[in-house]
């Protein structure tokens, strides 16, 4: 439960799982979960850009823990 946390917590919204891949994790679906870049290091983004909003959550084909 504590890998599954740490993805959610990513500042970067394209390194953040997507809702069905949470609970996939948290239902134990997922076998192998590895562990997540550290959030708050290799940011190569500005505050700014990270709190901006405007690009809205990434649609799951392009999340990290996409399997299809």
């Amino acid at each position: 439960m504590v890998i599954t946390a740490l993805w959610c917590i990513q500042l970067r919204p394209d390194f953040r799982p997507s809702m069905h891949k949470v609970l996939e994790m948290l239902e134990g679906e997922v076998e192998f979960l590895e562990m997540p870049p550290k959030p708050f290091t290799g940011i190569d983004a500005s505050p700014a850009e990270i709190t901006d909003t405007s690009s809205d959550y990434i649609d799951s084909s392009n999340s990290a823990f996409d399997t299809n």
